[in-house]
């Protein structure tokens, strides 16, 4: 069985766009081709986000990120997902395997495991040996598989894959990496600064999987298509698509720039010594930050611990503020989600939870 026999998306909705069914790679393109223009066009700050890393090459990058996004639903290649549809032009057949009730996401993890990461380490250009080409490429994967909000746990799915869905998957990679011959793997990215750096970015890159996924899946800018063509001319169109689609989202918000603390509390006529000291504070210095604000009632804490959100555009801030309960409503989850990414937290607790909640934030900071 070829790969171009291999369904992606089949569930028709009312206003359904296109054939039948979606062939999987033409899905996987679809999603990549939504990860390369939100690097291209720097939406929710990707590019910056792979400069960082060490990508800063756009197109390099947006290529890179293409090609990784075409093995986010690699797991989808195993007999257990492909049964759960028919269709004569498939060639599917009747149930091949018992129900494991695997998610495609651990089939997919254990596919890469088993059978595609050496001869991808293999293939793939760099400086580095192949042996730490895997160990990069190990690092990555589980960020762009693991792509329905849950880390990827490892199981046996041996019994949920034929013979030809592995050479099928086999062969799908082959033509990844012929689409995107230029990808390479920095030789920065096996040492030990950069792991560090990838651990507190992979959270974002997770966030940009999850984004084009959602975009890619979108059958108003991407009709299904069942016809077999070559992947080198199925790509512009997708890309095409991928563009179009990329204008329906919202503007970046702009930020105001900090000009004093009357701006944001025209009553402050002179500030606390608390929030004083807060308007000192540096906290220009990269990484996370945490900031325990404990002072009297009275003392300005609230206003004090929102003074901290401003020059932290660039750094993850939670600034923990111990008042009373008519000035600590903020739960700590709300403070954790609100606002944009890459905006400090700020929360705002009752006294006897400082100790827990600045517990939590170490962990939290860790992922900022």
């Amino acid at each position: 069985m070829s790969h171009f026999l291999y369904w992606g998306k089949a569930r028709q909705s009312e206003n359904h766009q296109g054939d039948e069914f979606h062939l999987l790679q033409w899905h996987s393109l679809d999603v990549a081709a939504c990860g390369y223009m939100l690097v291209m066009e720097n939406r929710f700050n990707a590019a910056a986000i792979f400069a960082g890393l060490g990508l800063e090459d756009r197109q390099k990058a947006a290529e890179f990120f293409a090609w990784l996004l075409c093995w986010h639903d690699i797991g989808k290649f195993a007999r257990l997902f492909q049964q759960k549809y028919t269709h004569e032009a498939l060639d599917s057949g009747q149930r091949s395997v018992s129900n494991s009730r695997h998610h495609h996401t651990l089939t997919g993890m254990w596919l890469w495991q088993h059978h595609l990461s050496d001869a991808v380490a293999e293939s793939i250009a760099s400086p580095l040996s192949v042996r730490l080409r895997k160990r990069v490429l190990d690092r990555w994967l589980p960020v762009v598989i693991g792509h329905h909000g849950q880390p990827v746990s490892c199981e046996n799915c041996h019994n949920d894959f034929l013979p030809k869905d592995i050479e099928a998957a086999q062969r799908f990679a082959r033509e990844a990496h012929a689409l995107f011959p230029s990808v390479a793997l920095p030789q920065a990215w096996s040492e030990e600064s950069w792991r560090e750096q990838f651990l507190s970015q992979s959270w974002l890159i997770s966030a940009l999987v999850v984004l084009a996924d959602w975009i890619g899946s979108g059958n108003h800018f991407f009709p299904w298509v069942a016809k077999n063509m070559p992947s080198a001319e199925y790509w512009p169109r997708s890309v095409a698509q991928a563009k179009n689609a990329l204008r329906l989202l919202p503007a970046a918000s702009d930020v105001a720039p900090f000009e004093g603390i009357d701006t944001l509390f025209p009553f402050i006529t002179c500030p606390t010594p608390l929030q004083q000291k807060a308007l000192e504070l540096n906290i220009s210095e990269p990484g996370p930050h945490l900031v325990i604000l404990e002072d009297v009632t009275g003392a300005g804490k609230t206003e004090a611990a929102r003074l901290r959100n401003k020059p932290a555009s660039g750094a993850g801030l939670l600034a923990i503020g111990r008042g009373r309960r008519h000035n600590a409503a903020c739960a700590f989850n709300d403070a954790l989600n609100g606002g944009p990414v890459g905006s400090p937290a700020t929360l705002l607790c009752l006294p006897g939870q400082v100790r827990k909640e600045a517990a939590k934030a170490k962990d939290v900071c860790a992922g900022m």
